[in-house]
């Protein structure tokens, strides 16, 4: 075989190992850079995780704190409303304490209002009294008051007369109807006249104000006119003032003696 034929071959086999070279030298350049670009991404992917992971701590810290200033700001709004609901007992408690203080002396003050109110309840000795008074028959009634009102102490001869009689009526309708004014015109009348339930209705009005600025001395006054007259409901309330307020019985005496003319005995 000639030599030219030989190199031939040769000459291809050097070239096909140097392609051999060159694609593998190429494979593993491909593979490097991939293997560098699986590194950075896997980098990449780490980082990124951590960041995640560092995110999701710092807001459940943040959660944690957002938990706990809830629960602290719960625990301070309990303390104050066992606070309030403490002062609202307190205040509760005061306020029971000033009403049955009120409720005591709004009873005190009924109860003593009704025995006002009591000093003309009719009866049948009064009714009859009365019915002999309207027919102008005199009767001596005899003075209750106590020993500090005796100087006024004496036998009082009183009439009525039937006029007088239909007068005090007359005032006993309009109170009943409301019509104070009007009814204390005409009990004034009638005390003056010395018509005695007159004189007991008269100190009911200035006690409880029926028609009248209330005024409890000309009201006892008035009273104490009764019981001198023998109004049974009048004396006992008379006897009544002298031992439980002996200051404005003492007071009402004193009117007594500037305003009455002493009833003239016929």
């Amino acid at each position: 075989m000639p030599d030219g034929n030989l190199k031939v071959p040769s000459q291809v086999f050097r070239w096909f190992e140097k392609m051999k070279t060159n694609y593998e030298n190429s494979v593993q350049s491909v593979l490097s850079r991939f293997e560098a670009y699986n590194i950075k991404q896997q980098q990449r992917l780490d980082q990124a995780t951590a960041e995640h992971l560092s995110d999701l701590k710092a807001a459940h810290q943040n959660q944690i704190s957002q938990q706990q200033q809830h629960i602290s700001q719960l625990q301070n709004d309990i303390a104050h409303y066992k606070q309030q609901i403490s002062e609202q007992q307190r205040t509760i408690e005061h306020l029971n304490r000033r009403y049955d203080t009120v409720m005591a002396c709004l009873i005190s003050e009924k109860s003593s209002t009704i025995d006002i109110e009591n000093i003309i309840d009719d009866n049948e000795e009064l009714a009859d009294s009365y019915r002999s008074l309207a027919d102008n028959d005199c009767s001596q009634v005899a003075s209750a008051t106590s020993d500090n009102t005796a100087k006024v102490q004496e036998q009082n001869t009183c009439k009525a007369t039937p006029a007088i009689e239909e007068s005090y009526l007359e005032a006993l309708t309009h109170r009943e109807h409301g019509q104070h004014s009007q009814a204390l015109a005409l009990f004034e009348q009638c005390a003056k006249e010395n018509h005695i339930k007159a004189m007991g209705a008269l100190g009911r009005a200035y006690f409880l104000g029926e028609g009248v600025t209330p005024d409890p001395v000309i009201g006892l006054a008035w009273l104490i006119r009764a019981a001198e007259h023998g109004l049974p409901q009048a004396i006992k309330r008379a006897e009544q003032y002298q031992t439980d307020d002996p200051k404005l019985y003492q007071q009402a005496l004193e009117y007594i003696d500037n305003a009455f003319a002493i009833c003239e005995i016929n």
